[in-house]
């Protein structure tokens, strides 16, 4: 599979889980606050359930004050309760704190008012249940009921009675004993009790919705948090393994490329491809090898060709020169033998004025071909310059290649070349010695060579 496929599909696989780790991190942020709103309600549920209660005790606090102490201002205290329990007086703020402990002790203190809601519409407002609402309405028929006995109570208080048919309009003497009676009667407090019978019952039914409520959203919470933890695990794990498959189809591959170009610098140019896959990379390698061949192909022609004399095609002075480097090494080394011979052309010159460079290049490619037929394969033989020759005989002492020289100048005497007929070549040999260089060397053939020469030519020295 190439690199580009394997690159969409994990990433199409990584971008659908995310997606859906996003979908469901939604999920977890909108169930999270629908269970903080629920959290809220509970709370704020629990609070006005509380106030209905707290509102009842405050009652009975200020009915049996006022009939105790008979302080008037107790009973519009008790008034004002109710009203504002019913929605007919405006709601004081944080109303739900010891707002009448303050008012009790301090007759002048000023709170801050909010607009007229009743308790019952504030739970309506709150989504309280059906049932909920019917059973604070009986422990409100129960208050009201529990609130006529308070009323006997101030009235007796104030010289009021009730006539046949319940009006207050019998007029007598005030009774406080009467009053307190009332207020601390077996029937008032069997009154009281059954209001908070409805209240405990309405706080267990309250308590139960709403922790029915708040548990079925937290376990929905837990449920997305174990899906993102889940996701986010398998994310990371496609994450992993994304790394592992670059590392390998890319990283690696890309390495292994620059350090064939590190290798390509030093000249190695054979590489094997095997190790790479039929992607991308892998095209790029092969492509990268076949160059590197071409390369190499091309240097060797190129080293050919400067290593090569275009005119005769035999070995030039710089081949001759690094395998006489070679030779000199091999004799210090191991003391193989190795002889050098130059040859010159006799009267060379004579033959380019006379017959022209045309007729001399040949000669020159003629005797070229005589000496690389008559010579060793272990030979080298190079045009070292203009009309001279040089040959490298390996392995081949002083005496074996002046045998060697001589049958050269035989055969190139005995030769009939076209045009110019017969011609003959003067040679100096000489050979690697121990305390002589190349350069030594080279110079002792030249100069046996122009021994050669000065004593006639056509010889060997």
């Amino acid at each position: 599979m190439s690199i580009t496929k394997k690159t969409i599909r994990c990433f199409s696989v990584l971008m659908s889980l995310l997606l859906v780790l996003l979908v469901n991190l939604w999920f977890i942020f909108n169930n999270g606050q629908t269970l903080n709103r629920l959290q809220k309600r509970r709370y704020e549920s629990r609070l006005l359930a509380e106030e209905f209660r707290r509102s009842s005790d405050d009652l009975t606090r200020m009915a049996r004050t006022y009939v105790v102490t008979g302080d008037p201002r107790f009973l519009e205290y008790f008034k004002e309760i109710s009203a504002i329990r019913d929605g007919k007086s405006p709601r004081p703020e944080n109303y739900q704190n010891v707002y009448w402990d303050f008012i009790s002790a301090q007759e002048n203190y000023q709170g801050k008012f909010g607009k007229k809601v009743s308790l019952g519409d504030q739970m309506r407002a709150l989504h309280f249940s059906k049932v909920e609402l019917d059973m604070l309405q009986e422990a409100k028929k129960h208050s009201d009921n529990l609130m006529k006995l308070e009323n006997r109570a101030f009235n007796a208080l104030q010289g009021l009675y009730q006539d046949d048919e319940g009006a207050y309009s019998v007029k007598g003497n005030p009774d406080p004993v009467l009053a307190r009676t009332i207020v601390f009667s077996e029937e008032y407090y069997q009154a009281k009790f059954r209001i908070m019978k409805k209240v405990n019952q309405f706080y267990e039914l309250l308590d139960s919705r709403t922790e029915r409520e708040v548990r079925h959203v937290a376990k929905r919470q837990k449920g997305y948090l174990a899906n993102a933890l889940v996701l986010s695990i398998v994310i990371i794990g496609m994450g992993f393994l994304g790394f592992r498959s670059i590392k390998r189809d890319v990283i690696r591959p890309l390495n292994n490329l620059s350090e064939w170009i590190k290798q390509m610098h030093d000249g190695k140019y054979n590489f094997d491809v095997r190790e790479f896959k039929n992607d991308e990379i892998g095209r790029i390698a092969h492509a990268f090898v076949n160059m590197a061949s071409q390369v190499s192909s091309n240097i060797c022609n190129l080293e050919q060709v400067s290593q090569t004399d275009p005119l005769t095609q035999i070995s030039n002075r710089i081949a001759l020169d690094k395998v006489l480097l070679n030779e000199r090494y091999k004799f210090d080394r191991y003391g193989t033998p190795c002889s050098i011979m130059i040859i010159d052309i006799d009267h060379f010159k004579q033959i380019n004025d006379r017959y022209g460079h045309p007729v001399g290049d040949k000669v020159l490619k003629e005797i070229s071909q005589m000496l690389t037929n008559t010579t060793r394969k272990t030979d080298m033989p190079g045009r070292w310059g203009g009309e001279e020759f040089l040959i490298i005989c390996s392995g081949t002492d002083l005496t074996g290649g002046r045998a060697l020289a001589e049958l050269l100048r035989k055969r190139i005497a005995n030769h009939e070349f076209e045009v110019v007929g017969h011609i003959t070549v003067s040679i100096g040999v000489s050979a690697f010695e121990h305390g002589k260089s190349v350069e030594d060397t080279v110079e002792d053939a030249d100069k046996l060579l122009y021994k050669a020469k000065n004593e006639g030519r056509n010889r060997v020295c």
